[in-house]
């Protein structure tokens, strides 16, 4: 992380072709390590980081975020997750 900020740092402080891109792109990755830096730092097993870690759950949360607007339905979910073999009671 820390070399990301870095490297964040420097290209902020220089005026040229791609700045604007190259920021936005090392925000995203200074984003993504924040976020996993802080979900190591966590205790409990009731958040969404640690939902993440499930076969299941972390298939159907990662379909939503890489297309948020699908119209989804608790069928192309499972689908999804790959748990259509499962009966509903």
């Amino acid at each position: 992380m820390a070399d990301v900020f870095l490297l964040l740092r420097a290209e902020m402080a220089k005026d040229g072709f791609g700045r604007e891109t190259a920021n936005r792109g090392l925000l995203s990755s200074l984003f993504v390590y924040v976020i996993r830096d802080w979900g190591d730092r966590q205790e409990g097993e009731d958040d969404i980081y640690a939902a993440m870690g499930d076969p299941f759950i972390g298939r159907a949360l990662n379909a939503v975020h890489d297309a948020p607007t699908r119209a989804w339905t608790l069928k192309t979910l499972a689908g999804e997750a790959g748990c259509l073999g499962r009966r509903s009671p």
